[in-house]
């Protein structure tokens, strides 16, 4: 898995009659390394299938990987909300009491109490 991209470039000759020929292709490989530095390499022909593949298989990773957390943001976000709907439904210990105290209260006078 590499980052970066492969770039196919061509070097332009210039012969002595004045004709400028396109030698090449020549393949290189241009990635920003730690420091924000720009670096290239040179990729051998017989190794441009693999250079290619590498570097496909790092950008799908990369897209997998923000892909996973989108997901783990939307699932953080909705528990946090589900939680906080369940915190303001559940009542306080002194609002719990308070409110057996009235409905043993209200049983009482209806006939049901003790």
């Amino acid at each position: 898995m590499r980052k970066g991209t492969v770039n196919e470039q061509y070097k332009s000759i210039r012969h002595k009659n004045g004709e400028t020929v396109a030698k090449g292709p020549y393949y290189v490989l241009t990635h920003k390394a730690s420091g924000g530095k720009t670096v290239s390499e040179a990729v051998p022909s017989s190794n441009i299938l693999y250079m290619r593949q590498e570097v496909d298989n790092y950008k799908e990773f990369r897209e997998l990987t923000n892909n996973y957390i989108d997901v783990c943001e939307k699932m953080s976000t909705l528990y946090h909300a589900a939680e906080k709907e369940d915190a303001t439904r559940r009542l306080s210990t002194t609002d719990y009491i308070a409110q057996r105290k009235r409905s043993s209260l209200g049983m009482a006078q209806n006939g049901f109490g003790i």
